[in-house]
């Protein structure tokens, strides 16, 4: 039997050597993120990657975040789903692919408002962040726009007779009305099919952001290029409630400190980044013409275009109020650069 003092002795020991050993770092909350496009977009290089190392380091460790790209977790159509069945725990999407689900944020998409992207995008936080702008499936990280939409044509196009028997390839049901109004003929189809439709004669012009033309090479079959700012589509960078509660407070202050108004003014400067840098290139290339309304046909474009607004007004619950106070943050905005 062993003497109960070095018994004693022992037992000490034991609990000094097992005292003296770290105690083990309790495991990140690891935040898989789904994002469609392909790891080369400069969104991720110029404002989710710089968004995602500072909320890990800013989470001591608490937090790793996880991007897949392409639809391997989510595509455009089912994000909210993947987001709501806890597929995924972040996600990028386009509220364009939703339908009429949020029509608040679409308030973006009228023609004439904006000439960037920047602007709008912290517009829209400050309504969500007001209570003006509603999204209630998740929550919104980063509420941003994308570069405005522009007339590629295979034509000159410098009025609205020009327009005329246009076949115009379009993306959404508010671009193909947005034709109709400037006497053309909307064409649905994906971007991806409008290199092949305009280069065997079945559209001869598209409205696309500036990003997409060197993208998908429209300036092969589109060198004629009306720079006018006909609305931005909203996108979203959102994250399951659930699984922000999960996190432990230190995890919840690093999301919180660069989230939000600072996210999506991010997301927007990209979008400018992108947008001036694609019309630039274009338009330094031999064979590419760049130009913009002159004013009294730009009055009259505005003026051919209202009624998208007034019927959007018409359709969205507090329209009125919510595009007068995106009109009013965007005025505070530009006073502040």
């Amino acid at each position: 039997m062993i003497p109960r003092h070095r018994l004693a002795l022992a037992t000490a020991a034991l609990v000094a050597a097992v005292a003296a050993i770290p105690a083990r770092a309790q495991e990140p909350a690891t935040l898989k993120f789904a994002f469609m496009p392909p790891p080369q977009s400069p969104y991720i290089a110029q404002a989710i990657a710089p968004w995602k190392e500072n909320v890990e380091k800013a989470s001591q460790g608490a937090v790793k975040i996880e991007i897949f790209y392409g639809p391997q977790l989510a595509n455009y159509n089912n994000v909210l789903d993947r987001i709501g069945n806890a597929v995924v725990e972040i996600a990028y999407g386009i509220f364009g692919n939703l339908g009429n689900q949020f029509p608040d944020p679409n308030v973006t998409i009228l023609p004439f408002e904006s000439e960037d992207a920047e602007t709008p995008s912290v517009a829209l936080w400050r309504l969500y962040a007001q209570g003006l702008v509603h999204f209630d499936a998740a929550r919104p990280l980063a509420l941003f726009v994308f570069p405005y939409s522009s007339l590629h044509a295979s034509k000159p196009v410098h009025t609205l007779e020009d327009m005329k028997g246009i076949k115009l390839g379009v993306f959404s049901r508010q671009l193909g009305e947005m034709t109709e109004l400037i006497g053309g003929t909307p064409v649905s189809l994906q971007p991806t099919d409008v290199y092949q439709s305009m280069s065997r004669g079945v559209i001869q012009a598209t409205l696309i952001g500036w990003a997409g033309v060197p993208t998908f090479k429209l300036q092969e079959v589109a060198p004629q290029h009306l720079d006018a700012p006909l609305g931005n589509s909203p996108g979203f960078i959102v994250m399951g409630k659930p699984a922000y509660e999960r996190l432990p407070d230190v995890g919840k202050r690093a999301i919180d400190a660069y989230s939000y108004e600072t996210f999506s003014r991010a997301m927007g400067q990209s979008g400018d980044r992108q947008a001036n840098g694609a019309r630039g290139f274009i338009g330094g290339m031999a064979g590419q013409s760049v130009y913009r309304l002159a004013p009294a046909e730009e009055a009259r474009w505005r003026k051919q275009l209202q009624p998208i607004s007034e019927e959007w007004v018409k359709a969205t619950p507090n329209g009125a109020a919510i595009l007068a106070a995106y009109r009013a943050e965007m005025k505070k905005i530009r006073a502040e650069k």
